[in-house]
């Protein structure tokens, strides 16, 4: 499963990407920005999506408003303000196991 993380903080995407158990065998990909994250979406097949609110410029509303007018919201997708970023990854190794 192929997975984009989209995060303006470089460290909250690195931590996310450890978060993800190794069991999921998921291709991580990364996003700086929304921008960014929508040209991930049109080039690559994703399965899982995080998605941090609050970015500057193009926020992840902005992001999931585009995706929907254009049919391609990646499914499932976890879109948050990554506050207690730590609760919310094991939370989604949890949903991923089944």
């Amino acid at each position: 499963m192929r997975v984009l993380i989209v995060d303006d903080s470089r460290l909250a995407r690195l931590m996310l990407r450890k978060a993800l158990p190794p069991e999921l065998g998921a291709d991580i990909i990364e996003a700086a920005d929304g921008a960014e994250a929508l040209r991930c979406i049109a080039t690559n097949e994703v399965g899982l999506m995080l998605l941090d609110l609050t970015m500057p410029d193009r926020d992840g509303y902005q992001v999931l408003k585009e995706l929907k007018e254009s049919g391609r919201v990646p499914t499932p997708s976890a879109s948050a303000c990554l506050k207690n970023m730590r609760s919310r990854c094991r939370r989604i190794s949890t949903l991923a196991k089944w």
